[in-house]
């Protein structure tokens, strides 16, 4: 595992556990026992680290919705219940990047809050649009 990634992934614990304010970077440095140049050599700010984990939580939900809407073998319905199940397995195994993408968002400058919700948008769309596709064509 790179560094960065050991940094994302311990920034995401004590972020779940103490929240984004109350987990400071020697916190999180602390956690994985490297310096806060460490810290700061990937990452200019305790924000921008967080928009990372922001845009790798929904990017990923993204692409793996894409490719379910886009699996010819699927009927609507099944894509709808495949979408479902994506949302449900990985409540399960990232809750943490979960609760941390859906709770600390107010911590975002109003510029990386506007790309998420973008995003969130296009996720919530994708699922509208497959709806209607399988209603129309039930």
């Amino acid at each position: 595992m790179s560094m960065k990634a050991k940094i994302t992934q311990a920034s995401v614990l004590l972020f779940e556990e103490k929240g984004f304010s109350d987990t400071s970077i020697q916190d999180i440095v602390e956690a994985i026992g490297v310096t806060k140049g460490t810290f700061y050599y990937y990452f200019n700010s305790k924000e921008q680290l967080l928009m990372e984990i922001h845009l790798e939580y929904i990017s990923d939900l993204l692409k793996r919705q894409q490719t379910i809407l886009e699996s010819d073998h699927l009927s609507g319905r099944e894509k709808l219940e495949a979408i479902i199940a994506l949302l449900i397995h990985d409540i399960q195994y990232n809750g943490p990047s979960g609760r941390v993408f859906f709770r600390e968002m107010r911590h975002l400058v109003e510029e990386n809050v506007d790309t998420i919700e973008k995003q969130r948008d296009l996720f919530r769309l994708n699922i509208y649009t497959g709806l209607l596709v399988w209603r129309f064509n039930s």
